[in-house]
């Protein structure tokens, strides 16, 4: 499940967040949160890795992608037992279509704020609306449940 979202450029300043509300969603100051990553990240650097795949706490997985092109960190907080390759997914797409909105912006020498993202909200809704990080077991079982209750609905009545 997914809990957490943070867009922010590497020095740590905040572009976006977005907190789907639910049990285990990081509660903490975003702007703290994201200077937190962002010394991480900038740390895996100086040693001579191109950056954090991953963060695996007891409650949280923290899975990150980057845009260096656009100096721009993507980092999305979700249960510990979700699947790091469909978050790695999911992170892509977001990325993909944050930039595609921003991209004019984001070449602009300018000082943002949080609140120049906040349009994007509904296409994150979008974006995350069919995805499912948990692991593959609980998506066959959701998926294999829909389809009983599916037939079930559509069975003729006696």
């Amino acid at each position: 499940m997914i809990n957490n979202l943070y867009i922010f450029m590497s020095s740590g300043k905040l572009l976006f967040t977005y907190n789907w509300k639910q049990e285990g969603s990081v509660e903490e100051d975003p702007v703290l949160i994201s200077g937190f990553l962002s010394a991480i990240w900038m740390f895996a650097q100086k040693i001579g890795s191109k950056g954090v795949r991953a963060i695996q706490t007891e409650n949280n997985l923290l899975v990150g992608v980057s845009s260096p092109k656009y100096d721009l960190l993507f980092v999305l907080v979700a249960d510990s037992n979700s699947d790091i390759a469909a978050c790695k997914h999911l992170l892509t797409r977001i990325r993909q279509s944050f930039i595609q909105k921003f991209r004019r912006q984001l070449q602009q020498d300018y000082e943002f704020g949080v609140d120049d993202f906040n349009e994007w909200r509904e296409n994150l809704e979008r974006l995350t609306d069919d995805m499912d990080v948990a692991p593959v077991e609980s998506v066959m079982k959701k998926f294999l449940k829909n389809i009983v209750n599916e037939t079930k609905d559509n069975s003729p009545s006696k």
